[in-house]
């Protein structure tokens, strides 16, 4: 007779035999307090409370709109009285979001469309104030403003109110802005001038120096103290008699160095 292995076990007349360390869990499990479901601090809603004492659905409204008593917009209704877009975002058709999203308010408006002459246009995207007047259209990365014409081409906004002032512009001059103001088109403010003056009323460093009355070690740019290069520009007649007695003294002082070594060698 073959002898029967014994293997222990846990089941005894269909119960379970815990370990110790299995009571010991469930002892500390029933220790720990029990989660409270709390709901909804909107009236009428018994959902469970998720963040900011909202449900999930109210905390959503709350966080994209600000509101958590906003509803869904419905379909295919832009939710600005009176227009009927279809909505694309936030309950706005997407004229109405474009304006949101870039000025913070959907009826903003900052002109209102003119189909007119070009006077009536030019003006309309005009702000007109005690000095200047300012171009709302269009401007190139220079700051100089640009209106469109009849043609289809655009023209610089400041030429525009210049020729409808005053004329045409005379041919080999251009525009100048007296208030230094490239986005404006006050008449009173430009001026007809051939490019160098242009160019010489500015501030860059041409223009600059151009105003200059003296050089830097203070020589007036008188008549008599004034030349000009080869390239056209000025200089000061003291300085370059200056420095050219100087170069004159540093080549003769090299030539006896370099004479005394040939001297000292041949010997």
């Amino acid at each position: 007779m073959s002898a029967v292995q014994w293997e222990p076990t846990n089941q005894v007349a269909g119960a379970v035999l815990r370990t110790p360390a299995d009571l010991a869990a469930k002892e500390l499990a029933s220790m720990r307090p029990q989660s409270i479901s709390v709901p909804c601090s909107v009236d009428g809603c018994d959902r469970t409370r998720y963040a900011r004492g909202f449900c999930e659905l109210h905390y959503q409204r709350w966080y994209r709109k600000g509101d958590p008593l906003i509803g869904p917009v419905p379909a295919g209704a832009c939710s600005i009285d009176g227009c009927e877009r279809q909505s694309e975002a936030l309950g706005y058709c997407p004229l109405h979001y474009r304006r949101y999203k870039k000025w913070g308010d959907p009826h903003y408006v900052k002109f209102v469309l003119v189909i007119g002459t070009l006077e009536e246009r030019l003006w309309a995207k005009t702000e007109k104030t005690d000095y200047c007047w300012e171009w709302l259209g269009s401007k190139n990365d220079k700051g100089y403003g640009f209106i469109g014409l009849r043609s289809g081409v655009s023209a610089p906004a400041h030429r525009v109110a210049y020729e409808l002032h005053y004329g045409p512009v005379p041919d080999g001059l251009e525009i100048d802005h007296l208030c230094r103001n490239r986005g404006c088109v006050n008449p009173d403010h430009l001026e007809a001038v051939s490019h160098r003056v242009n160019v010489l009323r500015g501030v860059s460093p041409h223009a600059r120096n151009a105003r200059k009355t003296h050089c830097k070690f203070g020589h007036p740019f008188d008549e008599a103290n004034t030349g000009i290069d080869v390239r056209g520009d000025r200089y000061c007649r003291i300085c370059k008699l200056r420095i050219g007695r100087e170069s004159g003294a540093r080549m003769r002082a090299l030539r006896k160095i370099a004479k005394g070594h040939a001297d000292d060698a041949a010997v």
